[in-house]
């Protein structure tokens, strides 16, 4: 039987989001040739821990001020960063990978950095993630995309802590960052503080005025007050998590339907 967080939102559609502020955007395409100016991959929450052991390292280091946010890609780095960024949009993580690998041959490019960290976080490679990460922070300042990334490579790699506050200074940076928000309450779940994540979510609801964003935060909420119920209904009966039935424990399908980002 699967518990109440591998069953919330299964096939659900990601949210875009900017890599300079972490903003939604309309559509899954590179922004102009700049560092800065580039569109983020389509946020999805972490992947489920799988039982590794949490890292020890704190939040990111600023880095220094440099001018690398603000340069032009390189002409050559380009084609592999529009190539790789096709590939995130499709969910073909593995020829993203490969193809940013090359981008990322160029070693003052962020932005191959970043995508790359994505694409691996979404592979399960949340320490290599995490590498990356830690060697953008030293090229630029970490700005809430950044954050961002460190707190879902963070997450899967089972520092929930850690990636709690990378989301709430992602947040801090951009408070309207629905995916760092997301993050933020998967995290909150997943150390069973359902009061601090309901909370997450109501301040999201009040900071949107998109009609699905809407929407996701209320599968959010749905989901969950049913895992406060899970874990509830877990310490009454002295149950092994995971052994209720999956029909007691699964979201309704207009809630999974609805939301666009991945929780396990």
């Amino acid at each position: 039987m699967l518990s109440i967080l591998t069953l919330l939102a299964a096939n659900c559609s990601p949210l875009p989001v900017s890599a300079q502020s972490g903003a939604a955007v309309s559509a899954p395409t590179p922004g102009p040739k700049t560092e800065s100016s580039q569109a983020a991959p389509p946020a999805a929450a972490p992947k489920t821990p799988e039982g590794k052991g949490a890292t020890t390292a704190a939040l990111p280091a600023s880095g220094p001020t440099s001018d690398l946010a603000t340069r032009p890609i390189n002409e050559k780095t380009y084609p592999y960063i529009k190539e790789g960024y096709a590939y995130l949009a499709q969910r073909q993580y593995d020829k993203a990978i490969k193809v940013l690998r090359k981008a990322a041959e160029d070693k003052e490019c962020i932005t191959a950095r970043r995508y790359l960290a994505y694409a691996l976080i979404q592979k399960g490679s949340a320490k290599e993630a995490l590498n990356v990460m830690i060697a953008v922070s030293k090229m630029v300042p970490a700005n809430a995309f950044d954050f961002y990334l460190f707190g879902a490579a963070y997450y899967a790699a089972g520092g929930t802590k850690q990636a709690k506050d990378c989301y709430n200074e992602a947040l801090r940076q951009n408070p309207n960052y629905d995916a760092a928000r997301a993050g933020l309450i998967c995290s909150l779940t997943k150390q069973h503080n359902y009061e601090e994540a309901l909370n997450a979510v109501q301040q999201g609801l009040q900071l949107t005025t998109d009609e699905k964003t809407k929407r996701y935060y209320n599968s959010l909420t749905k989901a969950v007050i049913q895992a406060q119920a899970y874990q509830q209904q877990v310490n009454n009966e002295g149950l092994v998590p995971g052994s209720i039935g999956s029909a007691s424990t699964q979201v309704g399908g207009d809630a999974v339907k609805s939301a666009p980002i991945i929780i396990k």
